[in-house]
């Protein structure tokens, strides 16, 4: 490698650590604060075969972290996953904050087949409503009977049976009031429409 390659590939190396460990605007001594490893694990990405930097770097999550990661995912709350695991709420939130983790609310009534169409969990009232085109509240004594014409009969769930979305199982249907959807694992909530 001539030397002008090198000096080329050092200052491309420099803008990534820079833009890694966000000096930018801090004067010229930014530099002396990153660490010697930074250095050697940048010289690591470079990638021979295209002559450039690869994009990509894998993000490595701490083992406590990615628990958190899947209990949110699995739609539990702070206050569950504190009672579960002993983690702080505090960082739980942090962690939910950081990851842009979205968590799926509990379902809390379902809608049982009255002949060979699949049970659906279902999150609210609203949604039977949309999906199912029948005005829906739960109360009028005439619900039951549109509802059934539907081929469908509602149940609510005390509070201690609502399911948390990891317990609703693979491939199973639920109604949001974005449409109906069938589970593909923890990632798959509201993206994919059936």
């Amino acid at each position: 490698m001539s030397r002008v390659e090198k000096c080329k590939k050092t200052l491309e190396l420099l803008h990534v650590i820079e833009e890694k460990y966000d000096r930018k605007g801090k004067g010229p001594g930014w530099i002396e604060s990153v660490p010697a490893e930074a250095y050697a694990e940048l010289w690591k990405l470079w990638d021979v075969k295209n002559g450039s930097i690869t994009p990509k770097v894998t993000r490595k999550y701490a083992s406590r972290e990615e628990e958190v990661l899947d209990w949110l995912k699995g739609g539990f709350t702070a206050a569950e996953i504190k009672q579960s695991t002993g983690i702080n709420e505090t960082v739980i939130r942090t962690v939910k904050l950081k990851n842009h983790v979205t968590v799926p609310p509990k379902f809390r009534s379902r809608m049982l087949p009255l002949d060979d169409k699949e049970l659906i969990f279902t999150l609210s009232k609203t949604a039977i409503t949309k999906y199912f085109g029948v005005p829906f509240t739960g109360y009028d004594p005439t619900d039951a009977k549109k509802l059934a014409k539907t081929g469908y009969k509602y149940e609510s769930l005390s509070p201690t049976e609502a399911l948390h979305w990891a317990d609703i199982k693979d491939g199973a249907l639920y109604l949001t009031e974005k449409g109906l959807f069938r589970k593909h694992g923890l990632d798959s909530y509201e993206q994919e429409v059936i």
